[in-house]
């Protein structure tokens, strides 16, 4: 149907979906079928979502608001715009760290991630570089997750226009759009829910130890997916959140990105 005409939103208003292409209508049709099937485990959150810390933009914020509700990341320090030099603010981090433009969505994209600084010169030879490539901005610096055994997933969650809120685990890392490894349930959703995701991926004997790789601890995976889906069903201020990637070890998972947007937010590739 064509997009915002009286007769598009006169059904909306009366809670009837449209859509513009025959192709997002029957993704929407097979989401609704599999979704009407044997009940889900379906559950109401373990505890209230995080009414304490705004919707704020940039990486610290969602960190902030994120960490509240129990997502781990690792430690990590501010550093403001207009700091001439970045070496103070990394005083309590344990080399290497990472330096990360604070505002960018798809920072590798941007040249707004510098990786392996082990050294105060290094950190501050590239935040210097960023400064001058990007502008005096705001910046992070964290400590960079090392460990071995490491396999890279996205969790995400968003307030989709037909179904409400919903959850999603897949493929993590760079090539996550590339390899289109997904799955997505309604939100908020249960450990046995989470667990059926993570275990149907394509990907999934990753988790397993591949090749000689040891296991990794797939149960706290699982709690971050319930984590994040309860997060967006219990805060209408929020229309999306992604962390990607999360990094899963045998000694536990740990998210080094994240994105949440405000509800009515747009998205776009610098914000």
């Amino acid at each position: 149907m064509a997009e915002h005409t009286p007769l598009t939103r006169e059904l909306e208003a009366s809670g009837v979906p449209t859509f513009t292409d025959v192709e997002r209508a029957l993704r929407a049709v097979a989401t609704a079928h599999r979704l009407t099937g044997p009940p889900r485990h379906r559950r109401t959150p373990r505890h209230p979502a995080p009414g304490g810390a705004p919707v704020g933009t940039g990486y610290l914020a969602a960190r902030r608001l994120l960490g509240v509700a129990g997502v781990p990341f690792p430690w990590a320090a501010d550093i403001p715009p207009g700091t001439r030099d970045p070496v103070a603010a990394a005083a309590s981090l344990s080399a290497p760290v990472v330096l990360k433009a604070d505002w960018l969505e798809h920072k590798t994209e941007h040249g707004g991630v510098a990786t392996g600084l082990w050294d105060p010169g290094a950190l501050r030879a590239a935040y210097l570089d960023m400064v001058e490539r990007l502008g005096p901005h705001r910046y992070v610096v964290e400590e960079m997750d090392r460990r071995p055994d490491v396999v890279e997933v996205l969790v995400a969650a968003r307030r989709d226009a037909s179904f409400g809120p919903v959850v999603v685990v897949g493929a993590g890392g760079v090539r996550a759009e590339l390899s289109r490894d997904l799955a997505l349930e309604l939100a908020p959703c249960s450990r046995a829910t989470a667990l059926a995701m993570v275990s149907g991926l394509r990907t999934a004997p990753l988790l397993h130890g591949w090749r000689g790789g040891r296991p990794v601890d797939v149960e706290s995976l699982v709690d971050l997916v319930v984590t994040v889906s309860e997060v967006i069903a219990g805060r209408d201020d929020i229309e999306e959140v992604e962390l990607n990637p999360v990094r899963v070890a045998p000694d536990g998972a740990l998210a080094v990105d994240a994105v949440v947007l405000a509800a009515g937010a747009a998205r776009s590739g610098t914000a």
